[in-house]
């Protein structure tokens, strides 16, 4: 296993990146607000990538990620899960 395969994107264009990957598509194809549902994401990669991120210390559900499949918003949900871990803390209630 590789060293990024252990942690989260530092940056939302190491995520789009990591997405435009798993979708086969260059990373300049996808935007921040576009649904990567029409892109071809399906539930294997979304169950994977949350198993990986929360695996690396960052819990998300793929209910997280499948309730808004967009890579702004995937960078938002990384980054204050992110946040809240490193201070002990959960945001999901």
């Amino acid at each position: 296993m590789t060293d990024t395969a252990r942690r989260t994107p530092a940056d939302k264009e190491e995520l789009r990146a990591l997405i435009a990957a798993k979708l086969g598509v260059a990373p300049a194809e996808l935007s921040d607000e576009d649904d990567l549902v029409d892109w071809g994401l399906d539930s294997v990669t979304v169950l994977s990538l949350a198993g990986r991120w929360t695996a690396a210390g960052v819990p998300v559900g793929a209910d997280d990620l499948i309730a808004d499949p967009r890579i702004g918003r995937w960078w938002q949900l990384l980054a204050t899960r992110s946040s809240l871990a490193q201070q002990g803390l959960d945001d999901r209630g």
